[in-house]
């Protein structure tokens, strides 16, 4: 069985720090040394207001944050989770995949 997790979806605790570098290497890293198998980040460039203002997470682009991931782990898989297919380009989207792929 493999187990993956989805960095700062749903957490009430929710802060802009996550994003920081230092917490991102820290999520990433703690991570992969607790044996998850892939990380994933979401798609959602736009989440309304109400949704943050509820206590409900923001997002960092997806492609970003995993070639981030990427350079500081070894063995943990990437996952886009969700890609929102109205908010890109097909082509480019697919560019982006290969390349971070």
């Amino acid at each position: 069985m493999r187990f993956g997790i989805q960095h700062a979806i749903g957490d009430t605790a929710w802060t802009p720090e996550i994003f920081r570098p230092h917490a991102v290497i820290d999520f990433a890293q703690r991570s992969e040394r607790l044996g998850f198998d892939l990380i994933a980040f979401t798609d959602h460039p736009a989440p309304p207001a109400r949704w943050v203002d509820n206590g409900d997470e923001g997002t960092a682009d997806p492609f970003t944050s995993l070639g981030f991931i990427a350079a500081v782990t070894s063995t943990v898989r990437l996952m886009p989770f969700v890609l929102i297919p109205a908010y890109r380009n097909p082509l480019a989207a697919a560019h982006q995949l290969a390349t971070l792929d």
